[in-house]
Parts: C-alpha cells; sequence; structure tokens
C-alpha cells in the first residue's frame, strides 16, 4: 500500500484476486481512490459468488460489472453484465469464465452496464 500512496497511479490491474489479503489490498487501492481492474477465473457467475472473497466483494458493491468470457472452437466471445444482473444470473449455470471489473467507491471508476 506505500507504492499505491507514494507512486499515486490513477488504475492498478490485478490479476487472480481470490485471497482475504487480495480482498484486502483491493479495498485499500478503491479507497485511496485508485481505480481497479481485477481478474477472477470462474466457470460461470454461479461460481464466482459462491467463493467467499468475491462474494465478500460483490456483496459491499465493490463490482461494477462483470466481462464473461468463454471460448468455442478457437473463438473467443464476450459479454458484459452489469452488477445487479450478475447477480441474478449467478442462480444460473452459464459456463463461462469471469472477469470481475471494479469500480471505485465514489463511482468515478469503470463501470459498464
Amino acid at each position: 500500500m506505500m507504492l499505491v500512496r507514494s507512486m499515486s497511479p490513477e488504475v492498478v490491474v490485478a490479476d487472480e484476486i481470490g485471497r482475504p489479503e487480495d480482498a484486502y489490498a483491493l479495498k485499500e487501492a478503491l479507497h485511496a481512490g485508485v481505480r481497479v481492474v481485477a481478474t477472477a477465473h470462474a466457470l460461470d457467475l454461479r461460481d464466482v459468488f459462491a467463493r467467499p472473497v468475491l462474494a465478500e466483494l460483490a456483496a459491499e458493491g465493490m463490482f461494477g460489472a462483470y466481462v464473461l468470457l468463454s471460448r468455442s472452437g478457437g473463438v473467443v466471445r464476450h459479454r458484459v453484465v452489469g452488477a445487479d444482473e450478475a447477480e441474478a444470473e449467478a442462480r444460473k449455470s452459464s459456463g463461462c469464465r469471469s472477469v470481475p471489473v471494479i469500480r471505485s467507491p465514489n463511482g468515478d471508476g469503470v463501470r459498464h452496464a
């Protein structure tokens, strides 16, 4: 966190979040006004919401959107799902890998609708 405070980045990109330490670091960056883009690989949205750390971040409103990626026959497809829609869709199986996009608490971060 010293690096975030001393370097004052506009955006931090984090790969493979999922541990409590990751969540803490993301929250600290967001509270410092830094925009965060993070990835978390999962089978589908239900899998994202079933993982304790990701579910906690989602419940706290840290995810502005989810970018769902899938690959079939060498073709990669994507779909952007808003946080509210993602929560509803988590009840279904989608067979996609999901990448949460996290927004800053003050609303000026990355957010797709």
